[in-house]
Order: structure tokens, then sequence, then C-alpha cells
């Protein structure tokens, strides 16, 4: 306890609840994992972010890969072409994620307006809307 009020400079009964309340060092006592209760808001600081106008499109070839994939995230710009082979179309979140992980976060990023890009459910659109700051998300009406 004297330790303790020593190291951080608080009081004895402050010293005392905190040690009644750890269950081991570091460790707060908390029902739930602290992140989930005071999550940050800060998430779109994990990514740098690219510059420039970034498109991106699923492609689907008339044959499966050797590995399985049925279809390919293609990321491009004028200079630079980032395929993400996918097994399915459910698994195009996590493309996005590595994307921004291994490359960094667009500044301005359009897709078409197919329903894994733009639909209500879709893992894509939540990762962008909250990972993104200030990106501009566009999406291109077909035909048009």
């Amino acid at each position: 306890k004297e330790d303790l009020m020593q190291k951080w400079r608080i009081g004895p009964k402050t010293a005392k609840f905190t040690l009644r309340h750890m269950r081991q060092q570091g460790t707060w006592h908390t029902s739930f994992p602290l992140l989930r209760q005071y999550p940050t808001g800060s998430d779109h600081n994990c990514f740098n972010q690219l510059t420039g106008h970034w498109f991106a499109d699923i492609m689907f070839p008339k044959c499966k890969s050797i590995h399985g994939e049925t279809s390919a995230l293609v990321m491009y710009n004028t200079e630079f072409i980032w395929p993400s082979p996918l097994m399915n179309q459910q698994k195009l979140a996590n493309a996005g994620k590595h994307f921004a992980t291994y490359v960094d976060m667009p500044e301005h990023l359009t897709t078409d307006c197919a329903s894994v890009f733009i639909g209500r459910q879709s893992g894509w659109k939540k990762f962008f809307n909250r990972n993104s700051n200030g990106i501009k998300l566009d999406y291109l009406v077909p035909y048009k």
C-alpha cells in the first residue's frame, strides 16, 4: 500500500480502495472489458490517408481459382492497382480492412452501387463509415 501511495502519489484511503478493487497487477476488476464499456471513438486514427481519387470494384472471373476464390476486389487509382481475392462477397469488409492496413485509407473512394458496397447490412459501408476521418465516399449510378 505504501509503494502504491508513493508511486502514484495518492492518499492512504485511495490506495486501500485501489488495492481492494484490483485482481492482479495492472488489471481493474470490471464485469465487461473496458473497451466495450468506454469505446474510444478514435478508430479513424489507426490508418494513414492516401491522397487522390481511388476506385473499388468486384470482378468475377469465369472460373474458380485453385484456392477456391470466386471473385476479387480490385482497388485502383491512376498509378496503383491492389487486387484481393475473395471466397465470397461477405469477405468484402475484411478486404477493405486489409487495404487500409497494408496500403492506407483512401481520401476519396468511388464504388459502383452494388449491394455489397452500399447495402444496409454491408460490412464494407460500416467499416469505412466508422474508420473514415472525413474521406469522401462516392457511388456511381449505373448506365450514366
